[in-house]
């Protein structure tokens, strides 16, 4: 299901993270999970550079943050 997770991702962070009216009641911690399962879709779907991305936006904040830096440090170049 990792397009669902994908799709998921991006419904949260145009309907939370970029809605002005509720994007400062969003935490970094939910960014950072959002981001992180993403880029793992991504990575499973063999999308490294995709995956790269949703890594590299990941908030750095909590063990989600350190968990994208963990993922995106073990990727290929």
């Amino acid at each position: 299901q990792h397009e669902l997770t994908i799709r998921a991702c991006d419904d949260f962070a145009h309907n939370c993270e970029e809605n002005e009216k509720i994007r400062d009641q969003v935490m970094p911690e939910h960014s950072a999970l959002c981001y992180l399962h993403k880029g793992l879709a991504y990575a499973e779907l063999g999308d490294v550079e995709s995956a790269r991305v949703a890594f590299e936006w990941c908030p750095a904040a909590g063990p989600n943050g350190r968990e994208c830096k963990k993922s995106l440090s073990l990727l290929p170049r």
